[in-house]
């Protein structure tokens, strides 16, 4: 992905500041972090503006969170009860988002009624960027399938040393289908799903989830519900702290 943009970045950059999948645990206090897929190292002001500039040209969003934020007031323990909880909305996510390690608090998905429309859920419905350093707590998804507690399912993207805390649980049915296989599945903390092209498959690296996954069907994982056996191995340097419940005829989730 991305070519285009990195040979610009050549184009005004020494390419040996240029690192493609560099292992994080480089440039970390603690030497850990898994591998980033873009990894540059500026010397200057100006070289930063020119970088800046080539992703707005290329229409690639960059963000970084500079304090936590609370979407919600989750101090009573039934905070999603209130009739004044806001209700999120989840989209695509394309670019380069960096959390600095702050918290989005209070997220909350909860339809009056559960429908077909509530598939590919979490903080973003899919993500075909890079994410990182980022945490999601004190947060309520409720839907059909594909949920996750950063997104519903990863396309070609990456989520990297992220957390979630919270209450994820996906329905089987709802009034306007029947039962099927498909739904009430594909549900994990980080995502609910990985898919992509086989040179280019999704990543979660370094991601932790201590919250609770309540499945009503199959794949119900701690940190991702489903993805090809070609992409767990690429998925390491994850832990889950989770209660993931399911029917016993259910089958687990990847990871």
């Amino acid at each position: 992905m991305y070519t285009d943009f990195l040979e610009h970045l050549a184009s005004f950059m020494d390419r040996k500041d240029i690192k493609i999948n560099e292992p994080m645990n480089k440039h970390t206090s603690f030497r850990v972090g898994g591998p980033a897929k873009i990894f540059l190292n500026v010397h200057s002001k100006e070289i930063l503006s020119k970088i800046l500039i080539a992703l707005n040209d290329r229409k690639l969003p960059y963000f970084v969170l500079g304090n936590d934020i609370y979407l919600n007031n989750t101090s009573s323990d039934t905070w999603y009860e209130n009739a004044n909880t806001k209700q999120w909305t989840s989209k695509d996510f394309y670019g380069f988002l960096d959390g600095k390690g702050y918290t989005i608090y209070g997220l909350c998905i909860e339809p009056e009624e559960v429908t077909t429309a509530h598939m590919y859920m979490g903080l973003f419905r899919t993500v075909s960027g890079w994410i990182k350093n980022l945490n999601v707590a004190d947060a309520r998804i409720v839907g059909l399938a594909y949920l996750g507690g950063i997104a519903g399912a990863v396309n070609s993207g990456e989520i990297q040393n992220c957390t979630f805390d919270g209450t994820i649980t996906a329905y089987k049915s709802s009034s306007d289908i029947n039962d099927t296989e498909e739904y009430g599945t594909n549900i994990g903390g980080i995502t609910g799903y990985i898919f992509g092209y086989p040179e280019d498959m999704g990543i979660i690296s370094c991601c932790t989830n201590y919250g609770k996954i309540i499945g009503d069907n199959i794949y119900s994982g701690g940190i991702v519900g489903f993805t090809s056996d070609n992409t767990l191995t690429r998925s390491a340097s994850c832990s889950r702290n989770v209660h993931a419940d399911a029917p016993a005829t259910s089958e687990p989730g990847s990871i």
